[in-house]
């Protein structure tokens, strides 16, 4: 019997030290496709298109907040940031937007929190966008116009975003290509024309090398007109006096060219008015064009309220339709329109700039609002004035959400 027993231990330590040699996959089941890595991702164009869509959800910003703790666990910051300026107005004090009211925001706070939420995964699309670079050429199969689009699309989003960091912090360090382990992580920060002067290239480059237009079912991907207007804004920021000036806003010492140019040049404002005119001259081709066909009345009202109208150039397309109790609309409609947390308002300074139904200036009897003038009003306008919640008596206020799109051609101000 210990015979036996001796013989049925060894044959099961045989089996056992032979075992070792195999790998656990072999014993283990998997479900198909988890062993993704970047081979992976650069495997086929199929593949591609996956990261890529990826790319944009990152690398796309837009004027709305965000609700969605998978893209930035700290978006949840409920209104735009209109109400920091003087353009508009919030209802609910909790609002991030207080914060800059109440002058509580310093170096020492969240800054993130309280309005660049977006901040970490930029860094992240910018990534994202070099990998794209580096690995393009690994993909199997792909055409030259494909690559040649890809490339375009990747330098825009870069662009896009280190045009998002130079207006907020001005120079920033310039990342063209992916981090190793065994690279150098400190890098300083880049001057403000070295970072305009990326910025100006890559848009160039995706001018260079994007389609005019796409099928419909691409809605939303970047153009020729959308790089190039990107490049023009960036050169606004740099023709401002923000920028273009010898002396700049908070001095840095030696570091001064980290926030202004460290000179003035009129010449700025002609290359900004230059880019923007090569936008306007591109835009016909990718089909966009001022709305002036719905009646002078109602072109105003179109272009706001459509949808991927004829006027937007670029619009971020990560979520679907939204309900009114959805973010990002329930921090922004006022209460007297659903049952939210209270709106954000323009105020009276703006809606006296609305013409008369004839184009003529509107008069405005000191802060009081005539309802003999309102006759002359335009339908829209009368429909927009019956919103308003006259949150003082002195500054009433004008409850109308803002538009997501990220660029539109009324926006483009050519200075004269």
């Amino acid at each position: 019997m210990k015979i036996l027993f001796r013989a049925i231990v060894g044959g099961v330590l045989c089996l056992a030290v032979s075992a070792c040699d195999k790998p656990i996959s072999e014993f283990l089941d998997k479900a198909p496709g988890v062993d993704v890595t970047e081979s992976t991702i650069f495997s086929s164009k199929v593949q591609l298109e996956t990261f890529i869509a990826g790319t944009y959800r990152i690398g796309m910003h837009s004027i709305f907040t965000y609700n969605d703790a998978n893209l930035i666990p700290t978006s949840r910051t409920y209104c735009v940031n209109a109400p920091i300026t003087d353009e508009a107005e919030a209802e609910a004090t909790f609002f991030h937007t207080e914060q800059w009211n109440a002058g509580n925001v310093t170096s020492s706070t969240t800054l993130v929190a309280n309005e660049d939420y977006r901040y970490f995964i930029r860094w992240t699309a910018i990534r994202d966008c070099n990998i794209i670079l580096e690995r393009l050429n690994d993909v199997p199969s792909l055409d030259e116009t494909y690559k040649n689009q890809v490339i375009g699309e990747v330098k825009f989003i870069r662009a896009l975003n280190y045009c998002e960091m130079l207006k907020r912090y001005g120079g920033v360090p310039i990342i063209d290509k992916r981090f190793q382990l065994t690279d150098n992580f400190q890098v300083k920060r880049n001057t403000i024309e070295e970072v305009v002067n990326f910025i100006v290239k890559d848009c160039d480059d995706a001018v260079a090398k994007l389609p005019a237009t796409y099928t419909p079912n691409f809605r939303g991907r970047v153009t020729k007109t959308a790089a190039q207007m990107l490049k023009a804004r960036t050169l606004l920021y740099a023709a401002s006096p923000l920028f273009n000036t010898a002396t700049p806003y908070l001095s840095l010492g030696n570091d001064n060219k980290l926030i202004c140019y460290g000179n003035q040049d009129n010449n700025r404002w002609q290359l900004a008015a230059d880019a923007a005119k090569a936008a306007l001259d591109l835009a016909p081709a990718g089909n966009f064009s001022l709305i002036t066909d719905k009646g002078f009345d109602k072109n105003y009202k179109f272009a706001w309220e459509q949808n991927d109208n004829a006027e937007i150039v670029l619009a971020e397309k990560t979520y679907a339709s939204r309900a009114r109790t959805q973010f990002p609309w329930y921090g922004q409609q006022p209460v007297s329109i659903v049952n939210a947390w209270g709106g954000v308002s323009v105020i009276h300074n703006f809606v006296r700039k609305y013409e008369k139904k004839d184009g003529t200036s509107q008069t405005w009897p000191g802060e009081m609002i005539s309802c003999r003038n309102m006759r002359n009003w335009t339908p829209g306008l009368r429909k927009r004035w019956a919103t308003m919640v006259p949150i003082t008596t002195e500054t009433p206020h004008f409850s109308k959400p803002f538009r997501v799109d990220a660029m539109r051609l009324t926006a483009m101000a050519v200075p004269g």
